[in-house]
């Protein structure tokens, strides 16, 4: 399987449309068509725009921007093997799936989770490590992503993740 692209294009509008100064934002979405979209309904969303969504539309102008593109990994093939709540897990410790996704490599949870531990004997975290007793009670322990874990839910990123 090949590697994913997600595709950035550079959303602009002219300073005359909404703001003081012109508006320039990197996007990502599988077409221009839905790069427009998400700029338009985001400042529909915050009242930028009036409510016709034609006039919003030809206002926004946007053209690919290839450096910023995302290169992501095609899914790992341990993910085949994995159930939705050791995804689930994997995601989480990422840090989810939006734009901030990779920001964290750990979850805090009771030193217990059956979920978690199997993700440890599968080699894809370590663990559990207890934390601070005073500040998070006697059960609480953190699992790390190891380099594996962390390729592993890298892959289950999606190509373009909602919202």
């Amino acid at each position: 399987m090949a590697d994913r692209i997600r595709k950035a294009y550079r959303a602009t509008m002219p300073n005359t449309c909404t703001f003081d100064a012109p508006y320039d934002e990197i996007v990502f979405a599988p077409t221009a068509s839905k790069a427009r979209w998400l700029i338009v309904s985001r400042l529909q969303d915050c009242g930028w725009f009036e409510t016709d969504t034609g006039k919003a539309f030809a206002a926004v102008r946007v053209h690919r921007a290839p450096r910023y593109d995302t290169v992501l990994p095609p899914e790992h093939p341990v993910v085949a093997d994995l159930t939705w709540q050791e995804k689930r897990a994997l995601i989480h410790a990422y840090g989810g799936t939006g734009a901030n996704a990779g920001y964290r490599d750990h979850y805090c949870t009771h030193a217990g989770n059956p979920t978690l531990v199997r993700l440890v004997e599968r080699g894809l975290m370590t663990g559990p490590v207890h934390g601070n007793p005073e500040l998070w009670g006697e059960d609480t322990a953190f699992f790390y992503l190891n380099w594996m874990g962390l390729r592993v839910a890298l892959s289950l990123q999606p190509t373009y993740p909602e919202g």
